[in-house]
């Protein structure tokens, strides 16, 4: 989400892979997945991204089997290169939750380098821009990876750790790596997980007979609704260019939205039939698509695929499904996943189960396809 000359990628990654086989590797199979999904007839890129991603794992496999526990350098070094491999998986079009191993491997080493489980503990790493970078990835892959009720597939649910959740920490910041992910809407994403477990304890809450909401899962849902509303951009991000300024503002506003779905269908259970519920979160997705035709062209696009999906899962009507669909076949950076996305958004739409709806939805499809889907 930042100009190239802050890009972490160009300027903390690529000059160490310059030196370092290993995360080398991550990166030219990283980009040799996008590039063989865009031309898939040619043989040679597609050998050779699985060549290089063959010297990642053997890569991965030796250095972590020999890692000194007291070595900070290299475990800040492998955090970086499994965050670029969890990429990976997710471009390459992975369906079966690899990517979800890796990041459990990426928690163990964020909680190994930051000791207490606090950004504080990381001033002996030497690089801590690299760091801070890898660690927003890690949220960033995390937040828009929460689709379902927390803990309903358990490898897909990572524990909610302080410096996941906690909006009032402070993170680590320098001059290139300043949310370069999240643009400003890192205090959003980071009330998903939160809105993921009200989901999970009102299915608990079913299972137990309870037919509505109990008066305590309100009271939470309310003071999440209350603490999305009263969000605000940071003042940073409204600075400089005007039209960056907009961008960002209508970004912010679709992660809202999403965020207002997420809970209205979480606190609703498995099944919604409630036309209340249904009406308001119409209304929900109505207002996220008339940001989307301006946003969806724009750089921004690539951190909407949460809200997106979540709208998506959501969406009964054909022409708005046929609508997203075209705008998710087409987006302007053409890799696999995003087919994969639209592919099982027409199963849920297509399942007439009367579970097959929204973010529960969305677990019920996989489920019943064996699936499990990535969002990068």
């Amino acid at each position: 989400m930042t100009p190239l000359r802050s890009n972490p990628l160009l300027m903390l990654l690529m000059p160490l892979g310059c030196i370092d086989d290993l995360l080398m590797h991550s990166l030219l199979a990283l980009g040799g997945a996008h590039l063989a999904h865009k031309n898939p007839t040619n043989m040679l890129l597609a050998d050779s991204t699985r060549l290089h991603y063959a010297n990642l794992i053997r890569g991965l496999r030796v250095e972590i089997a020999r890692l000194d526990d007291n070595d900070l350098e290299c475990k800040e070094r492998l955090l970086s290169v499994l965050g670029i491999t969890c990429l990976y998986e997710i471009v390459s079009g992975d369906t079966q939750g690899a990517t979800f191993k890796h990041l459990h491997a990426c928690r163990r080493l964020i909680l190994s380098l930051l000791g207490d489980g606090s950004t504080k503990s990381a001033s002996s790493i030497i690089n801590s821009e690299r760091l801070s970078f890898s660690i927003e990835l890690y949220r960033y892959l995390v937040f828009s990876n929460t689709l379902t009720p927390y803990g309903i597939t358990s490898e897909r649910s990572l524990p909610l750790d302080p410096f996941l959740t906690n909006i009032e920490e402070p993170q680590m910041r320098g001059p290139l790596s300043f949310e370069p992910i999240f643009a400003g809407t890192c205090g959003l994403f980071r009330l998903v997980p939160l809105i993921s477990v009200i989901a999970s304890q009102r299915l608990n809450e079913e299972s137990r007979g309870l037919d509505s909401p109990s008066p305590s899962l309100v009271r939470m849902s309310d003071d999440l609704y209350d603490r999305i509303q009263s969000w605000r951009l940071d003042p940073r991000y409204q600075e400089g260019d005007a039209d960056r300024r907009e961008q960002i503002s209508r970004v912010a506003e679709m992660i809202r939205l999403g965020l207002y779905i997420y809970l209205r269908s979480a606190l609703a259970g498995s099944v919604i039939s409630d036309a209340a519920d249904l009406c308001a979160i119409q209304e929900y997705i109505s207002q996220l698509y008339s940001y989307a035709h301006v946003v969806l062209p724009s750089q921004y696009t690539v951190i909407l695929l949460w809200p997106v999906v979540i709208a998506g899962s959501c969406t009964l009507i054909p022409d708005e499904q046929n609508v997203l669909l075209r705008e998710i076949y087409s987006m302007k950076y053409g890799m696999k996943h995003m087919a994969i996305v639209g592919d099982v958004l027409q199963l849920l739409w297509d399942d007439p189960d009367p579970r097959a709806y929204g973010p529960y939805g969305l677990h019920f499809i996989m489920q019943k396809h064996a699936l499990s889907v990535g969002l990068a």
